[in-house]
Formats: C-alpha cells, structure tokens, sequence
C-alpha cells in the first residue's frame, strides 16, 4: 500500500513537472506571439509612412512635369516642351526624307513645317505705365488670342518673358506668311484696359522660318534664329 502512494506521488509531481514546462513553453509562446504582433504592426506603419512618401513624391513629380511642359501664367507650352516638339518634327522630316530618297512612299510636304518667333510690341511701356500686373494681364491676353488663332494641330508655347513661338506641321513659308499677315489683321481688333480706362492695344512683331522652299533650316537653333532675325526685321517696320 505505501509503495503505491509512493508511486502515486510521484506520478504527481511528474505531472506537475510537465505542466510547469508546458506553462513555460506556452509563456514563451505567447510571448514570441506577442512580439510578433508588435513587429507587424511596425512594419505596416513603415509602410503606411513609405506608401504616403511614394504618393507625395509622385504628386511632386506630377506637379513638376507638368510645370516642365505647361507655363503657368498663359496655360500655354513652355519652352522646354517645344524644344521637344521642333526636334520631333525634324526627326519625321528626316524619316521622310530618307524615305523619299530610297524611292519608297513618302510625303515630304506633310512633315515640312513652320516656326514663327512672336515678340510683344511695347511690353515694357505696359508694365510701366499700367503695371507689372496689367504685364501678365497682357500676356494672358496674347496667349488666348493665339490659342484661338491658330488650328488645333498647331503648337503654341510660350518662348519666355513676352517672346512666343508657334509651330505649324505641314505649313510651307508662304503659307505661313498668309497665316501672318492674317492674323495680325485680326490682332487689329484685341485692346486691354488699363486702370485708368485706358484702351491699350495689344500688338505684336512676327517673324517666320520653315523648312520648306528656299527658308531650309535644318536644325532647333537654326530654325529659330532665322525667325527671330525675322521677327526684328517686322519689328522695325
């Protein structure tokens, strides 16, 4: 009889071993369990805090592409986005050329274009007199004139300070001459009113270069210094 309540309590104490043990492997566990949770949760922290960075760099770089592509005053192209445009029409010029050479299908005419190199008249009598303010009033006032000038194919940037560049696909330098004179007709009728109710008319010089004809140029600074010569050339008349 006491060798069985001997082996009875230590049929006991071993249980109670084994249920400290397992106590402790739980406590461990849990406590690997817990840690884990809290690691996880810092790491969707970092990653709610890396996902905003990503938005906020993306809406930065949205921003400056935009700012890189439109003028922020007239809504008009920047300079630096119709560097783009010239280049890309004299690489299609060149495509038609080769094409044309090599005896295969190929319409040069169609991929001739034009530049014209508009300056504001009188921009600085503007600003002084009226305002620096009544200046961007000018310009934007300008801007829209052209943008309702011109067809939608064409390409209207804004050169810098009161300097505009307007490039025609497909437009040879006669026509783009035609184009001029007929837009300047209609530039008769465009006033601004300064503040004190002053009509200002709103005036400008156009010089014009294409690659077509005898006006060939073949390359961004020829193009555009030929119609800036042109352009002065307008402007002292």
């Amino acid at each position: 009889m006491a060798d069985k309540l001997s082996a009875g309590g230590m049929l006991c104490l071993n249980c109670e071993a084994e249920n400290d043990e397992l106590r402790n492997k739980l406590s461990q566990l849990q406590g690997c369990y817990d840690d884990a949770v809290a690691s996880l949760r810092e790491k969707a922290i970092e990653l709610e805090m890396a996902n905003r960075n990503t938005r906020i760099l993306l809406q930065n770089l949205a921003l400056a592409e935009k700012r890189a592509v439109y003028d922020n005053l007239t809504g008009l192209f920047t300079r630096y986005e119709m560097e783009v445009q010239i280049k890309h029409h004299f690489s299609l010029l060149s495509r038609a050329e080769y094409l044309l050479k090599n005896k295969k299908v190929a319409n040069i005419d169609d991929e001739n274009f034009s530049i014209l190199f508009v300056d504001l008249n009188d921009f600085k009598i503007i600003n002084d007199s009226c305002g620096h303010q009544y200046g961007d009033r000018a310009l934007s006032i300008f801007a829209n004139f052209l943008k309702q000038s011109f067809r939608e194919t064409d390409i209207i940037s804004r050169w810098g300070g009161d300097e505009f560049v307007v490039l025609l696909p497909g437009i040879c330098y006669d026509r783009a001459v035609e184009i001029v004179i007929a837009v300047k007709d209609k530039l008769e009728g465009v006033f601004m009113q300064c503040p004190d109710s002053k009509q200002v008319p709103i005036r400008a010089s156009f010089g014009v270069a294409s690659t077509s004809d005898a006006h060939m140029a073949h390359t961004l600074e020829e193009i555009i210094g030929v119609a800036d010569k042109a352009m002065y050339l307008d402007k002292k008349k």
